[in-house]
């Protein structure tokens, strides 16, 4: 850097760190990464210790006062930290370097961060145990899943990553945190929807506005195909070929449909995995419900009004949109699901754990099913649902081994073969 004096610095590994001698021993301290800034700043720390060690006035205690001036930064706030963070990642966002699914999830839990920590927090009170206490307030009180708290703590770590690497915090509150791994929790029989429960769905919908029928058309093709949220949500007309209805027929009598992305918060991205690219055979009740949300997309397209020209194939019914918020969908979801007797009402996710159970359940080649649903191999089938399969498993598989009728024996050869036995008493 030019102007800026590099004595007592090292540079090295992408970082900045101060050396300097006292009472006879070498002392290094790491300030952050070399930017421009950084190595600026620790220049100016370096000199003042320099100073205090010629005045025979240098000890431990000034040496944290001087730490202290430096990284805390006129005391920032954690609400402050966090508008900072996050005006950096719109700019991104908006350049294309940043994804807007990500950012909104961000928000969103870093809003929730706020109702733990307060506002006027400094940030450089933030510490593991801090970290510990919105752990167990997340988990114990508030009861949320261990996998949900998990995934907002990775975003509170982005946050605190940035505080210090901008210096507003000396010490990394995540180098002394070991968070509880995420459950491995199976499926149970009152997690899945069963055929009887989705024609209970369709018949409720004589008492709602004809707009849910494409709520039922949503969750009907979720249960008859498996897929991932996100991949029903990014089908668009264009993609499967429904521009005409001789196209249309020529499609469905093909019976599939490929997936190669998703469709989150309002942007596509790649599909979950590499295996998760993939064409799949569609079930003949998939197919109905396809259809029927084709002709729905016709109906309203004959009023101005309602037309719908966005190519999605499933929108919602507020505002005839992509979906581009599953929360508001959800939301018409439970609406509709109200209307029914099937209870408990299970998460939108829990339309392709049903598929996949009932599937399972019902005798379907566990290789095919894990290509089918996009896994790469059969380890997320028997750690999800290997507790369901194992009820059934032993009538289900052990009927596989058919005999032939003539294999048993006529009443009168049974009889014979038992007056034939030996006496074996002695």
């Amino acid at each position: 850097m030019i102007g800026v004096d590099l004595t007592g610095l090292e540079i090295r590994s992408g970082s900045v760190r101060l050396s300097f001698q006292w009472n006879g021993k070498r002392h290094k301290k790491t300030v952050g990464k070399a930017t421009d800034e950084n190595i600026a700043k620790a220049s100016r720390i370096y000199h003042q210790i320099k100073q205090h060690i010629d005045n025979d006035t240098f000890n431990e205690a000034v040496f944290e006062a001087i730490l202290d001036q430096k990284y805390q930064h006129s005391g920032r706030t954690v609400k402050h930290i966090i508008d900072m963070y996050l005006e950096r990642n719109r700019f991104n966002a908006e350049l294309g370097k940043y994804k807007k699914s990500t950012l909104y999830q961000e928000e969103r839990s870093l809003q929730k961060l706020l109702t733990v920590v307060p506002h006027n927090t400094n940030i450089s009170e933030i510490t593991t145990t801090t970290l510990y206490q919105i752990e167990h307030q997340f988990v114990i009180e508030e009861k949320i899943a261990r996998n949900t708290c998990n995934s907002h703590l990775s975003i509170y770590k982005k946050l605190l990553n940035y505080a210090y690497e901008e210096n507003f915090i000396e010490r990394h509150p995540f180098d002394g945190y070991k968070p509880t791994k995420n459950e491995n929790k199976q499926i149970t029989i009152d997690d899945i929807y069963q055929p009887d429960d989705i024609r209970d769905i369709r018949r409720a919908l004589v008492n709602c506005p004809a707009i849910y029928h494409c709520i039922f058309n949503y969750l009907e093709f979720c249960f008859f195909t498996g897929l991932r949220q996100a991949e029903v949500r990014g089908l668009q007309v264009e993609e499967v070929s429904y521009i005409s209805d001789e196209i249309l027929r020529t499609r469905l009598a093909n019976d599939k449909i490929t997936i190669n992305r998703n469709f989150t918060y309002g942007e596509f991205g790649p599909v979950k995995t590499d295996k998760s690219a993939r064409t799949i055979a569609l079930h003949p009740q998939a197919k109905v419900a396809l259809q029927n949300q084709l002709d729905l997309i016709r109906r309203l397209n004959e009023k101005e009004q309602t037309r719908i020209e966005h190519g999605f194939i499933w929108f919602s019914p507020k505002d005839l949109q992509p979906i581009y918020c599953p929360k508001s969908f959800n939301y018409y979801y439970r609406k509709l699901m109200k209307n029914t007797e099937v209870r408990p009402i299970r998460p939108l996710k829990n339309f392709r754990h049903s598929f996949a159970v009932n599937m399972l359940i019902g005798g379907a080649n566990p290789f095919y099913l894990a290509e089918y649903l996009g896994h790469c191999d059969l380890t997320m089938l028997y750690k999800v649902y290997g507790n369901l399969i194992n009820q059934d498993i032993d009538t289900l598989e052990l009927s596989k081994l058919r005999l032939d009728p003539d294999y048993h024996l006529t009443e009168a050869e049974e009889q014979a073969q038992k007056d034939s036995q030996p006496d074996l008493t002695w």
